[in-house]
């Protein structure tokens, strides 16, 4: 409950649920009180939602999408996230000399973009260390940084049969064994055999590996890849790598959208506790999106279970018609969006009365929404988390319109142009002079 509503303390938690007391009777729930919060933060093993989020792994998966890709082969990308923490309160969770935190490491399955692998380690954890442990499907593709380019790790994984694509880093050692004709229409400048020539490298793994460069035809930007796969195309590989910026989405999602930022207790175990019931719940978002098979967004159906938190309701109701979702944002903020040039006897005390000439105009702003509970009363998306400002600083900082689309996928195009008109608006307006 505290993940779907955004509750932040235990009194926050109480506090809510002593709201809808008489509906918590016909959901099968009893009272709780702080001390009970606290004696299960304090008690109760983490590891019991750890084994919970593998039994629901098991179930998204069982209906999951494939990744994309022509190729069979099943495409993981590996990276790892720190979550913060204040020294003060958390002092086991010592990172830095004024910093605490905790890192979470993900293998993220893009079937479905499911957390196939997870495991929460201190701050100080090397990523490499926690990749060691992993096990993976033999024949399966790993997409990773040069954070996990490790010679002997890559020399496990091409024992085990697992592939790995990775970006290559500056100053190792190689020497070319054979080149190989490069497409250069697509963008691959290079397509090589090399093996390592350092006495560590020769040592750690006595491999053959590909090394393939590409250039980005929009930005000018090279990059090198490394490369245990020799079957598929340069291309192919490029695009794997690329599409390991899913996990960093995935990161971005968790944050932006569940309790993983702030905590209802102090101690190891209530923060792991805390944790694993955020993956858990968006195990659970994932499933309700599989069974839907609609084209609901993560985001619109998590909003959507926080609107009936407490209500007896079939989700095949809930999720039947995307069309009949119910509005998100007060419809009064609307008229804040009215034509300066309007006269004032023309706007009335109704929403969506734009002049039939700006119809599609005021359509996109009605995209923008106002809420006082929300992100301090700024102006946000479709009453998303996602703020104007947002928006407009990733436009700012040179992004396109797709970029933009592909770093926040809960963001449509005409987002994006409500976002702008409402900027243009806020500053349009004449100023008198003193």
């Amino acid at each position: 409950m505290a993940q779907l509503s955004g509750r932040c303390s235990p009194r926050d938690i109480v506090s809510s649920l002593s709201a809808q007391a008489r509906k918590l009777y016909h959901l099968g729930v009893g009272e709780v009180s702080r001390s009970s919060l606290a004696r299960v933060n304090a008690e109760k093993p983490w590891e019991l939602y750890r084994d919970l989020f593998g039994a629901l792994l098991g179930r998204c998966r069982s209906m999951s999408p494939g990744h994309g890709f022509r190729f069979k082969n099943p495409l993981y990308s590996l990276d790892s996230t720190v979550v913060d923490l204040c020294l003060s309160m958390f002092p086991w969770a010592k990172f830095r000399r004024t910093k605490g935190g905790v890192k979470a490491h993900v293998a993220l399955d893009h079937a479905g973009h499911l957390p196939a692998f997870m495991t929460v380690t201190d701050a100080r954890t090397a990523d490499i260390e926690a990749a060691r442990a992993l096990r993976l499907p033999k024949g399966s593709i790993v997409a990773a940084d040069r954070a996990y380019m490790d010679f002997a790790w890559i020399d496990s994984l091409i024992s085990q049969g697992i592939f790995l694509v990775t970006r290559l880093k500056r100053g190792v050692k190689y020497r070319v064994v054979e080149r190989r004709e490069a497409n250069r229409r697509l963008g691959v400048t290079s397509d090589q055999t090399i093996e390592f020539t350092s006495a560590r490298g020769r040592r750690r793994c006595p491999r053959r590996l590909r090394r393939i460069g590409c250039r980005d035809s929009e930005t000018g930007k090279r990059c090198v890849f490394l490369t245990t796969n020799f079957d598929l195309s340069a291309k192919t590989i490029a695009d794997i790598y690329k599409s390991r910026w899913q996990v960093e989405l995935f990161f971005k999602w968790i944050k932006q959208n569940l309790k993983v930022k702030s905590f209802v207790g102090t101690s190891r175990n209530a923060v792991l506790t805390q944790l694993w019931i955020a993956m858990c719940m968006y195990l659970l978002v994932c499933h309700v999106k599989f069974l839907s098979r609609r084209g609901w967004k993560l985001g619109e159906i998590l909003r959507l279970l926080q609107l009936n938190l407490f209500e007896r309701r079939h989700l095949d109701d809930l999720l039947g018609n995307k069309a009949q979702a119910p509005p998100i944002g007060p419809p009064q903020a609307e008229i804040k969006f009215a034509w300066s040039k309007w006269d004032s006897n023309d706007i009335r005390a109704t929403s969506r009365v734009p002049p039939p000439s700006k119809g599609r105009c005021m359509e996109i702003l009605n995209r923008i929404t106002l809420d006082p509970q929300q992100c301090g009363g700024r102006p946000c998306v479709r009453g998303m988390r996602i703020q104007v400002t947002d928006v407009l600083d990733l436009l700012d900082a040179g992004l396109s319109r797709e970029a933009i689309l592909a770093e926040m996928p809960d963001l449509e195009a005409d987002d994006i142009s409500a976002c702008i008109r409402f900027a243009r608006r806020r500053v349009d307006h004449p100023v008198l002079a003193g």
